[in-house]
């Protein structure tokens, strides 16, 4: 049974557009590049890489988002992307932990969650190694 946007209190995140300079799939930041402004196209661009063009996100991926949200409001503290990855059932695969990231990151640029690394909050995009993951306050008061 699917659910109407006005029942669903992540419909304001899951899907939405992220700002300029942040690709749309994976959530990293991108300059623009001089021939983009000279032709007039920097504002139409979208993907940092033809990869991510590719790989853009889909359903399946804004289910993910979902689930990361409704686990992280059930969790008390903080929770390692290990540990998050296991409650999620990610498989270990490459590619199924890399859209978890990108997942992460595009949640993080919505202010939806923060990412900390050895207890200090990290921008998304420039995140390396293990993580810290929790909800942003104000997304824990308002889904409370």
């Amino acid at each position: 049974m699917t659910r109407s946007t006005a029942d669903d209190p992540y419909a304001p995140f899951v899907g939405a557009e992220l700002p300029e300079g942040v690709c749309k799939s994976c959530g990293r930041f991108f300059s623009d590049r001089t021939s983009w402004r000279s032709r007039g196209v920097s504002s139409e661009v979208r993907y940092c890489s033809a990869q991510c063009r590719r790989a853009r996100p889909n359903k399946r991926d804004h289910a993910l988002e979902r689930e990361l949200l409704v686990t992280l409001l059930a969790s008390a503290s903080p929770l390692e992307l290990s540990a998050l990855s296991e409650r999620l059932r990610v498989p270990a695969e490459q590619g199924a932990q890399r859209r978890l990231r990108c997942a992460l990151r595009r949640l993080s640029h919505l202010n939806a969650l923060t990412l900390t690394q050895n207890g200090r909050v990290v921008q998304p995009g420039q995140d390396r190694g293990p993580l810290s993951v929790c909800l942003s306050k104000e997304q824990r008061e308002r889904l409370s």
